[in-house]
């Protein structure tokens, strides 16, 4: 078929066309030969998370053809967000939003998703608004039109796209389910990741029972091969008597110092694997029956395997026994690490937000997308709590970490903490302290003392640091309080940092934490805080539990990739504290993509590797 072009639909993003080449579509249903036919938008997957990347494509117009592509959006109150960027064509009428630069518009240069981060709002909305996600449960719907020319489409009203094709994102992928948490003093909603299966709680527990029994059998069979071998060994000595009775202390000698067997499900040996990672097994941290019952299954193997050598078995014979002996382990492992795939076996943690108040859930449901059961947690103005409390009562925190490990779909071990400002400075707290189960903490923007309420802890309530309203700076978009909070070094040095339990004894946390912050925050002094939490670990000798993530001209709301940046907003505390009624939280629009881009990842992994 010389000229032709062949195009696999499966992936629409492969399609490359070339004017006066005929097209010859593989598996391809009339209504997407009708697609390929016209000027076409293509957009994959028509559904992704927020935090994925949607490949653009634009086909069959002119070579080198400058086009302008105008993404839309409207968010849940009714707010109007959109972007624009120019590009040219290449030689085939074809661009790729991925792989080719804007030259103009809301960004420039080559970003797969510039289009989503770029967004401002629209001409008429009002002043200080945000592009949030107050309904998870419902995806964005981006509009993308393209226009002929390098335009502004804010400018013209009156311009006709060439053709326009709609996109989703979201934040819940699809099987998490949502449920509302209202347990006592408890207000908040559960994310849990897909994984319901066919195993039930009490099958799961009866398959630990099992285990355990089994467990017990290779203790008896380990002492009865023993017994056989003895036995054998007798017999060996009794018709040969210059045969070496070596087994009975051999066995576990070899086992003790020599590397296990190499075994290709361990990728390696048993002694190179000490904390037992391997497959799933950081998952069974608490179950020491796990490495017991791998102990034994190894020993037994092993004892096969020297067995044959001691009576002269070679060849094809010790082969299989050291297959079966490796089959053996596998079918254990399995049967183990099989219900986790399918039931309820998450990994817990708790998402706080700052104190804006309500409850806030897309970033809970993000994470419970990529595998985190994760519990948004409301603690300031939802339904029965009130907006300005007298203090923050960390007992009710306790509350909510002891609720979610004892929930039946999270591992009891401990949690994670995610958090940003006021919920980090909670969550820091709450490690300090050592008053919850806390394994993992990510402190986006973090703070580290009481400045806007004081907290309860078991009926005492701690010393305050106000703002100095005086310090507070007036700019074109709202107040800066970066200056206004305290950070005076006087309060912190260590004769008298114990007097002053407004200050987080941050020296105390005994597991990881991740810090994210900019260098343009304006609302928070997150140069302090991080030199201060840092220096505070590396004197108790424990700066090897603290990563910090600093990333240069990035704001105060470092959120998901790929979100607009916000920054400044309406704000309803901000008369109380001296301040204008809109806040600025300062970034610089690239750099700040950047560095949203860059920390989620690493977000997941810290996450992924310490729970």
């Amino acid at each position: 078929m010389k000229g032709n072009k062949v195009i696999n639909v499966a992936d629409p993003t492969s399609v490359t066309y070339h004017e006066g080449t005929q097209i010859v579509v593989i598996g391809a249903s009339r209504p997407i030969l009708s697609l390929i036919s016209n000027k076409m938008i293509t957009l994959w997957p028509k559904f992704s998370l927020v935090d994925k990347i949607t490949k653009i494509n634009v086909f069959r117009l002119k070579p080198l053809q400058k086009i302008t592509l105008r993404a839309r959006v409207v968010g849940d109150s009714g707010q109007v967000f959109d972007s624009h960027a120019h590009f040219i064509t290449t030689k085939h009428g074809h661009v790729d939003v991925c792989s080719q630069p804007s030259f103009g518009g809301s960004y420039r240069g080559l970003s797969a998703m510039g289009l989503l981060w770029s967004m401002k709002p629209s001409p008429g909305q009002k002043k200080g608004i945000r592009l949030m996600k107050s309904d998870v449960t419902k995806p964005y719907k981006v509009v993308l039109d393209c226009f002929d020319g390098h335009t502004d489409p804010q400018e013209s009203s009156s311009l006709q796209p060439l053709s326009s094709n709609t996109f989703e994102k979201g934040y819940m992928a699809n099987g998490v389910k949502r449920i509302p948490v209202r347990e006592g003093r408890i207000r908040g909603t559960l994310f849990l990741p897909l994984g319901d299966g066919p195993f039930s709680d009490v099958q799961f527990r009866f398959l630990l029972i099992i285990t355990f029994w089994v467990d017990h059998l290779c203790v008896i069979l380990r002492v009865v091969i023993q017994k056989i071998l003895l036995f054998f060994s007798l017999l060996l000595c009794y018709f040969n008597r210059s045969a070496k009775i070596n087994f009975i202390h051999g066995a576990p000698q070899t086992f003790v110092s020599k590397p296990q067997p190499h075994l290709s499900m361990l990728q390696g040996d048993l002694e190179r694997t000490k904390e037992y990672k391997m497959w799933f097994y950081q998952w069974f941290e608490p179950f020491s029956l796990m490495q017991k019952l791998l102990e034994n299954l190894i020993y037994v193997k092993y004892s096969l395997n020297l067995f044959a050598k001691e009576i002269g078995l070679s060849g094809i014979i010790g082969r299989l026994l050291d297959f079966f002996g490796r089959q053996l382990l596998i079918i254990f492992q399995i049967a183990l690490v099989f219900p986790l795939f399918f039931n309820v076996i998450f990994t817990g943690v708790i998402d706080l937000f700052g104190a804006a108040g309500g409850l806030v859930e897309f970033k809970a449901s993000l994470l419970a997308s990529h595998g985190f059961a994760t519990l948004a947690l409301a603690y300031l103005g939802y339904e029965d709590q009130p907006l300005c409390p007298s203090s923050i009562n960390l007992d009710y925190f306790v509350e909510a970490a002891s609720w979610l490990i004892s929930h039946p779909k999270v591992i009891p071990h401990g949690i994670g903490m995610h958090a940003i400002c006021y919920g980090s400075w909670i969550a820091l707290l709450m490690a300090s302290y050592q008053i919850a189960p806390i394994k993992a903490i990510v402190a986006i923007s973090p703070l580290v003392i009481a400045y806007l309420l004081p907290f309860q802890l078991k009926g005492r309530v701690s010393d305050m640091i106000p703002l100095d309203k005086s310090r507070v700076v007036s700019s074109e978009k709202g107040s800066i309080l970066r200056f206004a909070q305290p950070t005076d070094i006087d309060y912190m040095n260590s004769t008298t940092v114990s007097k002053y339990s407004a200050i987080t004894p941050v020296e105390n946390i005994n597991c990881p934490v991740l810090l994210v912050s900019g260098t343009d925050d304006l609302n928070n002094p997150t140069d302090f805080t991080v030199e201060f939490i840092i220096d505070r670990l590396k004197e108790n000798g424990k700066e090897h539990l603290c990563t910090n993530l600093r990333y240069p001209q990035a704001g105060y709301l470092i959120e998901p990739p790929y979100s607009p940046l916000c920054d400044f907003s309406f704000s309803k505390f901000a008369k109380e504290w001296g301040a204008d009624p809109y806040l600025a939280w300062g970034g610089e629009t690239v750099a700040h993509a950047r560095a949203q881009e860059d920390c989620w990842p690493k977000i997941l992994h810290f996450l992924r590797k310490h729970l």
